[in-house]
């Protein structure tokens, strides 16, 4: 009986009983342990990071108990009012970036449904779901000094 191609995975039993796999099993797990995160993060850094932030941005929306001030003007902006700020539009735009940042990670983890649509369909619904997380990482790094509650 053939196990097949070693590293044919994951069709293949053979992929799992390689040497090579199980130390990297090993190293990863110490990884883990000793730095809190393991090489297999730094592989789709965008996508890590997306996932920790979209369910940390959904509890700030929800604990929120104020806003920047002069929010939504950009601190830069000439004539920055600092008495006042729109505590409803920050708490919408965290959700925003949240939500973003959410179905960025749940295409990059669960496109199988994503084969029912046609190649230019795909495409196209690739390009909105990446540009949103792109404008949500652009405002939440404008921002990034007033995410506390």
């Amino acid at each position: 009986m053939s196990l097949g191609t070693p590293y044919r995975f994951p069709y293949s039993v053979g992929y799992w009983l390689t040497p090579r796999t199980w130390k990297r099993i090993a190293r990863h797990w110490w990884q883990r342990r000793t730095r809190g995160f393991d090489d297999s993060v730094c592989w789709d850094l965008q996508h890590e990071l997306a996932k920790w932030l979209a369910p940390r941005l959904e509890v700030l929306a929800g604990m929120s108990s104020g806003s920047p001030s002069g929010y939504p003007l950009d601190p830069e902006d000439v004539g920055y009012d600092f008495e006042t700020s729109d505590h409803d539009a920050w708490v919408r735009d965290i959700r925003k970036a949240a939500e973003a940042l959410r179905r960025h990670v749940e295409v990059d983890t669960a496109d199988w449904w994503l084969s029912k649509m046609s190649a230019d369909e795909r495409a196209e619904y690739m390009r909105k779901v990446n540009g949103d997380a792109s404008t949500a990482m652009r405002w939440i790094s404008r921002w990034w000094m007033a995410l506390w509650d």
